[in-house]
């Protein structure tokens, strides 16, 4: 082992600026929410076509309780889920950001 030839390393910690830190707080307090009377337009649409929650998702295909999901506020849907609600329900759902949480 005397042999070896060892070469220390040192590190260094980077610390965070507090502009890329306030940046990083405004994007989390930031939320996606579904608009409220898009999502009850979408709820009275298939109660008016008598469908029922499974029902949508077979004939949107999506999986299964994704509509359960939408309507509670437990899912965001993407672009393609409110492209294929539009298409099959003719309901435009609007995700909108929600900046109501106190800072």
């Amino acid at each position: 082992m005397s042999n070896q030839d060892w070469i220390p390393v040192s590190f260094r910690r980077q610390t965070a600026s507090k502009k890329d830190t306030t940046y990083k707080l405004d994007q989390v307090l930031k939320i996606k929410r579904v608009n409220a009377l898009s999502l009850q337009a979408l709820i009275r649409k298939r109660i008016e076509l008598s469908i029922n929650q499974t029902k949508a998702d077979s004939i949107c295909l999506f999986p299964k309780n994704t509509f359960r999901d939408i309507e509670s506020n437990r899912l965001i849907p993407n672009d393609g889920q409110c492209a294929r609600i539009h298409q099959c329900f003719d309901v435009q759902l609007i995700v909108e950001l929600d900046d109501s949480i106190d800072k």
